[in-house]
């Protein structure tokens, strides 16, 4: 087979299929879901309390009693100069509130959590506060007793800016670091322009034992506890910030980032390892960079002045590390937020939050993976099981742009809500648990707190209902204007099939056998009288008219101009035969264009009927008047003949059966019907001022602006 037919049946073959009902509703269809995909998301998520402090509190929920409801623990400064702690026992309603020595005056409000040190299932509440230049540990364990189990233990003193201190608290995992069966408190303080302490600290609280990291200037933020030795029990990592704020006698300046892993007697791992540059930052991560079984990776985030992107490096569990590739898909203006790590059925994967609203996936050989749409800025995140499937759902929190997401743990089916927030170090996110009713998200944040209820969708299960729906709606939709389709065609065709049988009488009704052969006789006659000169003028006549016909047989219209000289070749014809019984005069107005279209043998009719039934009953005398005038838009045609009269004709026998004005009237009719355009028309006979017949009068009225068919 020719390529070009081959091609050819290929197309049309493609085009059957494309063109097919099912097909054209499918791709539909799919252009609907895509241009609303947002309408069934997976999750949803509202705002069901918002409300404002009137003073300024922490308030955070946690099941302390482990009777699956949250009870609600909050902290504020009171009015007599001292810190109260309040717990809201859930269900029975009961409230017990602790006055502790100092003030919750920290610049972070991480200084208030739980855990359960002896393994009984039932948590204790762990408050720091700052009294002056003095950090007091206090502990709650029976929520009944006005009394707190550890009251004011001295943890550190805190350097003075301007008789000023700034602290913060960093909590981390309760773990039993010394084998005794019971778990130590372990924290971290850092300072701003106080300069110290910056320390990581455990609290044996059976041994009431407190021993502290070694001294360093290094600004810390975040501690990250993982196994990286492979001897199943946890290290310390430390991450931060090289602030620039201490002088660089002070042990591990700040004047640059250090990375820092602490053992379980909280002494460093491995000498700490250098960062060159002042505000430069160190994330820690948990995965390792190889697959091996131990080591971990950390993001170096360089100073600006630096100009160089941020780094990815490898580190075994002796300290040895090699630096991984830059991080080139992330914005180059180290704004970037702060990684975490994301647990998926692929493995996992680390996350790095750029400034741009996207989320870079890295594996964890540090190879670009792909980019996440987030639509918010992700400033911090917090990791909690909201939805009870065993797997955490990951909360963040965009302080810019006041916005606060939440994401499955493969980052999927984000929901985003807008709520006004305060700094990341000024946001607390809990959880709310009611047996019987869904999760309550509380966000703490300055002033402002939050309830969100984040459910699953119920329309999202029924999404490929609905979206068959609309398939079957389409569907259907297509099946009926296809079948409209189909009626119109065939309606059109029998239109058409009837104009062209209205067409084939016209021309047998106005070509008769008897006009043909009296137009012949009537030339032959011309010729045996030596009249040459007429015969060929009658001839010509003839010829034309016949021509007429077959050019414009397929056709229901054609201009003016070819109308009148149709008419002007039939009337010559037929005054020749009536041997000068009458004349004809056609006046076309000079406003009148002769390129309009008017339906084909709107003018002949009428005036064949008035020779046949008018005229050819006269000796002489007749006078047949054709004229064309326009008014208002209207092509006015007037047939005006001084004949016998219709009476007159139908006593002398010449009245015929009408067949020719009867099919010219169902032509017009479908010709209104295909253009939109009606013909008006008229019929009056006309009498001498005695009353006598004088003959007939025919008036058409037609709008001049139909379209050529």
């Amino acid at each position: 087979m020719e390529p070009a037919k081959l091609y050819s049946k290929r197309y049309k073959f493609v085009w059957q299929v494309l063109s097919h009902p099912m097909n054209l509703s499918l791709i539909a269809t799919i252009l609907v879901v895509l241009v609303f995909p947002s309408s069934f998301p997976k999750y949803k998520a509202v705002i069901t309390d918002q409300r404002k402090n009137p003073i300024r509190e922490v308030i955070f929920w946690d099941d302390l009693e482990n009777d699956g409801t949250s009870d609600k623990i909050f902290t504020y400064d009171n009015n007599v100069g001292t810190a109260a702690l309040t717990v809201n026992l859930c269900p029975s309603g009961g409230t017990v509130e602790w006055d502790l020595r100092g003030k919750f005056s920290f610049n972070r409000d991480e200084y208030v959590f739980t855990g359960d040190y002896d393994n009984n299932r039932r948590k204790e509440i762990y408050v720091f506060t700052l009294s002056h230049d003095t950090i007091y540990l206090h502990a709650v364990a029976d929520f009944k007793n006005p009394k707190p189990w550890i009251r004011n233990r001295f943890i550190s003193t805190v350097g003075l800016v301007d008789g000023k201190s700034d602290p913060e608290i960093m909590s981390a995992q309760m773990d039993d670091l010394n084998g005794d069966g019971y778990k130590e408190l372990i924290f971290g303080i850092t300072t701003g322009f106080s300069v110290f302490p910056r320390n990581v600290y455990a609290y044996d609280i059976v041994h009431d034992t407190l021993i502290r990291s070694p001294r360093s200037g290094f600004q810390l933020q975040q501690l990250l506890q993982e196994d990286i030795t492979g001897d199943s029990k946890n290290e310390i990592l430390a991450g931060g910030y090289s602030a620039g704020n201490t002088r660089k006698t002070y042990p591990y300046s700040d004047s640059s980032s250090w990375l820092m892993v602490f053992d379980r007697s909280l002494n460093f791992l491995f000498k700490p390892v250098e960062f060159p540059g002042v505000h430069g930052s160190l994330y820690p991560l948990e995965p390792p960079a190889t697959g091996n079984i131990t080591g971990f990776s950390l993001v170096w985030r360089p100073p600006s002045n630096l100009r160089m992107h941020n780094r990815f490096y490898s580190f075994d569990g002796s300290g040895k590390g090699s630096p991984g590739p830059e991080m080139i898909e992330v914005t180059p203006d180290n704004e970037s937020g702060e990684p975490f790590v994301i647990q998926t059925r692929d493995g996992k994967y680390i996350v790095v939050p750029g400034t741009d609203l996207n989320l870079y996936l890295y594996d964890t050989k540090f190879r670009f993976v792909k980019k996440i749409s987030a639509g918010l800025w992700l400033s911090k995140t917090t990791v909690m099981d909201i939805d009870g499937d065993g797997r955490d759902e990951i909360l963040a929190t965009s302080y810019g742009l006041n916005k606060f997401g939440i994401f499955r743990s493969d980052l999927s089916d984000p929901v985003i809500l807008d709520i006004e927030l305060s700094h990341a170090k000024n946001t607390r996110i809990s959880q709310k648990l009611v047996m019987g009713s869904p999760t309550v998200i509380v966000v703490n944040s300055g002033e402002m707190q939050y309830g969100i209820s984040c459910y699953r969708n119920p329309l999202y299960y029924l999404k490929w209902i609905i979206y068959s729906g609309i398939y079957l709606c389409i569907l259907l939709f297509t099946l009926l204007v296809r079948k409209i389709q189909k009626i119109q065609l065939q309606k059109r065709f029998r239109t058409e099939k009837k104009i062209t049988e209205l067409q084939l009488k016209i021309v047998r009704n106005q070509m008769d056998p008897h006009f043909t052969m009296n137009a012949i006789d009537s030339v032959i006659s011309a010729v045996n009288r030596n009249e040459k000169e007429k015969a060929t003028d009658n001839l010509y006549h003839f010829s034309k008219l016949y021509r007429s016909l077959v050019l414009s047989a397929d056709k229901i219209s054609r201009p003016l101009r070819e109308e009148l000289e149709f008419t002007e070749n039939y009337l010559a014809l037929e005054k020749f035969r009536f041997t000068d019984r009458f004349d004809y005069l056609i006046v076309v107005d000079p406003s009148v264009d002769k390129e309009w279209d008017i339906p084909k043998m709107l003018i002949q009719s009428p005036v064949e009927n008035a020779v046949k039934h008018g005229l050819s009953g006269k000796e002489k005398g007749g006078m047949l008047k054709v004229s064309v005038t326009t008014e208002d838009h209207i092509l006015i045609l007037k047939i005006e003949d001084n004949g016998i009269g219709r009476k007159a004709a139908g006593k002398a026998g010449n009245l015929s059966t009408g067949k020719g004005l009867q099919i010219m009237d169902q032509f017009l009719d479908l010709y209104h019907k295909i253009t939109g355009v009606k013909v008006h028309s008229e019929i009056t006979d006309l009498f001498s001022d005695d009353g006598n017949p004088s003959g007939t009068k025919v008036i058409i009225r037609l709008p001049v602006k139909a379209r050529p068919i």
